[in-house]
């Protein structure tokens, strides 16, 4: 049987498997600070966690946080809560409207998740490193206009009151994610400038990390001819640098002395192929760019599976109902590194670097007393054992030290305890795998949690029939097993009674890469089938709209429409349509700077997003416009319902064509000012839509079998209770 590992003394010959790669220990090889690694949370992605019950919860809690136990992570990133879905949710924002930033209440301070996630992590872990940024804002900011002074003041207060309520201090703060310069320089530039006087002069130490593009530090350029922004700005982070590494302007960036953060990162996977893609990050990062921190996207997958990236968290924890949760390899990748280093050890260049074939790297890092060693290697990308000489100071002669390994087969498992008994050590180490060489002691590190659940019971769906009439939660909580996809859904009181209120009233400031649907939220899971869904709402503006939807299936992050499946839609007026939304027909870009200048008048400021061409304004458009969108000609000319199709183009270029399906239409009566019932039930391939306790519809369609539950309204405040879902035989 191969042996992953061979220790020989100097004196041994005849060992010739591969070239030998000589690391030469140099405390003396003064290197940068090492930062750390760390994970984001965002776009929701951490609701499900705050429903699981306990103790499971706190469980999951320390697998992540707990220092010297699971992924033991130095650094959390989240999400300032902008009332914008920002991938797979809506993170609600501490201020709906101006009128509650003019009137704050203590339990606007209590919304969401990311706040109390800060503070679990805190608590775990009180040297945490603490960041937060925004990736979009409410409507009312600035009427539309991202940079300006109101939202500087709400990040204010937002990191003012994270302090008062919940007792901590946020070290960075981000500017907006992923949101490339070129489209708003100079305001934004003016604007970090802004915001870096307005924490100054409210006594806030926290640090500014900027800009957070994609494979890019383009703001290092803007730092070297502006004083200014240059005493603004500490430290540089850009996203998934390695996707373009000819994009990486190192002269300009080392000119301006600031720390290199890769401050999101990853595979977007959790197997073993994201726990070898993640220790090659951790690595070449900083060999190739010289980052010294990089953060996982994401923290936790505790979204339902049918939103983005359904499986990029270090612990799944989306199934609260059974309180199941799995530890995940990537987790495991994290833990080779965050175990065994700490923020504020030192990289020791010269003994970091690739072997002569590129497909291994390793870096060495020292604690700042210089009194322990972690070396960190992987052989992911080698066809054959890698062999090691590693010659260490004399202080380290007659020291211990520690081989840990992970591989397809097992996780984090320690190899034997190295004694050197001389300055030289010798290692061979297996292809494909992630090792850690240290001289830190672990013990008793905890295995993968064992399910006391059946398997069946791992993978029963959602419990149905359920109900929830809201009256167990404080004000400003959102209910057990909701995802809001557009708006927020929380619950307040109405005299003695608790309801579900959609608080926001505008369409949001949008995160680029995340298109807003109206307001809705959902819940259960793919596989539910015969169901009905009822819900009571208010009507109580003409211009009011609710609706009740199911089999909702895969929801993409680049449409408005409401998601893929079924639903009856409702107007105060009377007027209810039961429809389908089908998956985009055609999608693709443009450059509209260089085929369509003029289109971007349609986007006057950061709320518009998203231009939509109905029949008739297609049919008016130059055949040269209308050619930039590929197969919508033949579409509109070959359709036999052209009127259902609409064109949809986002501010950057991106397009989809999708159509209208309206199953059945018609008036039903309903008492104005007063809770009326809506209910939309399923049962094979029959669908059949209420309104208080009344049929009034009943359809045959068989385009989606199974799906989640949700209901949802427009742009309005829109008050909801006793939610019910109920199987159907």
């Amino acid at each position: 049987m191969k042996k992953a590992l061979l220790v020989v003394l100097t004196g041994l010959l005849g060992l010739t498997l591969q070239a030998q790669q000589v690391v030469e220990v140099d405390l003396g090889s003064q290197g940068p600070a090492f930062n750390g690694i760390g994970a984001v949370s965002t776009g929701a992605s951490s609701k499900l966690l705050f429903d699981y019950p306990e103790p499971e919860r706190s469980a999951i809690l320390d697998w992540l946080f707990l220092p010297g136990y699971g992924a033991s992570l130095h650094h959390l990133k989240v999400e300032i809560g902008g009332d914008v879905n920002t991938l797979t949710g809506t993170e609600p924002s501490i201020a709906h409207t101006r009128e509650e930033f003019l009137n704050p209440q203590p339990e606007f301070f209590q919304r969401g998740s990311q706040l109390w996630l800060m503070k679990e992590a805190k608590k775990r872990n009180p040297d945490i490193i603490l960041e937060v940024i925004q990736w979009g804002a409410p409507g009312w900011i600035g009427n539309g206009e991202f940079f300006s002074q109101e939202n500087a003041d709400l990040i204010v207060r937002y990191l003012l009151k994270a302090k008062d309520f919940h007792g901590i201090e946020v070290d960075y703060c981000g500017i907006w994610n992923e949101r490339f310069m070129s489209f708003d320089r100079p305001k934004n530039v003016s604007w970090v400038k802004l915001l870096k006087s307005e924490l100054r002069r409210n006594g806030l130490n926290t640090k500014i990390v900027a800009m957070d593009e994609v494979s890019t530090f383009n703001i290092a350029k803007d730092l070297l001819k502006d004083p200014e922004l240059m005493d603004a700005v500490d430290v540089l982070g850009s996203h998934y640098q390695s996707w373009n590494p000819l994009s990486f302007n190192e002269k300009q960036v080392l000119q301006t002395g600031k720390p290199l953060w890769s401050t999101e990162d990853g595979p977007w996977r959790t197997d073993w192929e994201g726990a070898k893609a993640l220790a090659r990050l951790f690595n070449r990062n900083y060999i190739t760019f010289g980052m010294t921190k990089t953060l996982v996207w994401s923290l936790i997958t505790a979204h339902y599976e049918n939103l983005p990236t359904p499986v990029a968290g270090l612990v799944k924890a989306n199934t609260p109902w059974n309180r199941h949760f799995e530890i995940t390899p990537t987790l495991r990748a994290v833990s080779h590194f965050t175990l065994f280093t700490q923020p504020g050890w030192k990289y020791l260049p010269s003994s970091c670097g690739l072997t002569v074939d590129q497909t291994t790297s390793y870096t060495t890092l020292a604690s700042h007393d210089d009194q322990e060693l972690t070396i960190l290697i992987e052989t992911i990308q080698s066809a054959v054992p890698q062999m090691f000489n590693i010659k260490v100071p004399r202080d380290f002669a007659n020291r211990q030290f520690y081989l840990w390994r992970s591989d397809s087969t097992q996780l984090l498992v320690l190899q034997r305890q190295l004694e050197t008994g001389s300055i030289n050590l010798r290692i061979t180490l297996d292809p494909g795998g992630i090792y850690t060489l240290t001289t830190i002691e672990r013990q008793n590190l905890p295995k993968n949690p064992r399910s006391s659940l059946t398997r069946n019971a791992m993978l029963a769906g959602f419990p149905l029939p359920y109900g929830d009439a809201f009256h167990d939660y404080p004000d400003g909580s959102l209910p057990r097993y909701t995802q809001d996809q557009g708006g927020v859904f929380e619950v307040v009181s109405d005299g003695e009674n608790k309801i579900l209120r959609q608080m926001v009233p505008t369409v949001v400031i949008e995160w680029s890469q995340r298109l807003n649907p109206e307001p809705y939220t959902m819940l259960g899971d793919l596989t539910m089938r015969d169901y009905a869904l009822s819900i009571d709402v208010i009507f109580n503006r003409l211009e009011q709209v609710a609706s009740v939807m199911g089999r909702v299936g895969k929801v993409s992050q680049y449409t408005i429409d409401p998601p893929p499946g079924y639903w009856l839609r409702m107007v105060a007026d009377g007027n209810w349509a039961l429809g389908r939304t089908d998956p985009p027909i055609l999608q693709g870009k443009i450059d509209m700077t260089l085929d369509w200048p003029m289109l971007k008048h349609s986007f006057p400021d950061h709320t518009i997003n998203v231009r939509t061409f109905r029949l008739d304004e297609l049919e008016q458009l130059d055949p040269s416009k209308l050619n930039l969108f590929k197969g919508l000609s033949e579409l509109l000319a070959t359709s036999t319902d052209p009127e259902n199709l609409k064109l949809v183009v986002s501010f950057d270029g991106n397009y989809y064509v999708s159509r209208d399906v309206i199953l059945e239409e018609g008036h039903a009566t309903l008492e104005y000012d007063n809770w009326n019932n809506l209910k939309i039930k399923f049962l094979g391939d029959k669908i059949s839509g209420y309104v208080n306790d009344m049929l009034v519809v009943r359809a045959t369609d068989s385009a989606y079998p199974s799906g989640m539950a949700g209901f949802g309204c427009g742009w309005h405040q829109t008050d909801f209770d006793n939610l019910q879902i109920s199987l159907e035989e």
